[in-house]
């Protein structure tokens, strides 16, 4: 038995539409996020990625570098405060903005999971509360000293792996 729904014709655009386009999306932002962190905080060098890869990834870059201009300004005062009274010198790394994204992948498929059910209370609350907690722990992986040294790059190594596997 054949029905409409299985004899119509299988396009690329069909199939995504099936499979759900925001899950892709998701991945794609997720997968951008890794790369970037890859590129910046670890081997500190761009990838040389084939053009058709490196055109997506640079649209994130500059979508990262428009978050930074917004967040930065305002998180460098309370950066400089901290240095002043604790006679430290942390700077903020721009590690910082894909581990937000690849956090707010989380946040995002949490608030779509509580929209669907059709809790808005909880929504109210819940959203928030992730998007400050993604937030700040992005800002503390991005904070590192600002001399080069082994205890720098072990500190940034393990504050991102850390991220990961917290989100």
């Amino acid at each position: 038995m054949t029905n409409e729904f299985n004899s119509r014709k299988l396009t690329i655009w069909r199939a995504i539409k099936e499979f759900g386009w925001f899950p892709m999306v998701l991945v794609g932002i997720g997968g951008f996020s890794i790369l970037s962190i890859l590129e910046k905080g670890v081997f500190r060098q761009p990838l040389e990625l084939v053009e058709i890869f490196r055109w997506p990834l640079d649209g994130y870059d500059r979508v990262n570098r428009l978050l930074g201009a917004i967040v930065e300004p305002l998180a460098q005062p309370v950066i400089d405060v901290v240095n002043k009274n604790f006679d430290l010198s942390l700077a903020l790394d721009p590690v910082w903005r894909p581990t937000f994204m690849l956090g707010m992948v989380f946040v995002v498929a949490c608030v779509r999971v509580v929209l669907r059910t059709r809790e808005r209370k909880l929504n109210r609350i819940l959203a928030p509360f992730f998007l400050g907690y993604v937030l700040l722990f992005a800002l503390g992986v991005g904070l590192v000293p600002q001399e080069e040294s082994w205890l720098t790059t072990g500190f940034r190594a393990t504050q991102t792996a850390g991220a990961l596997f917290a989100l």
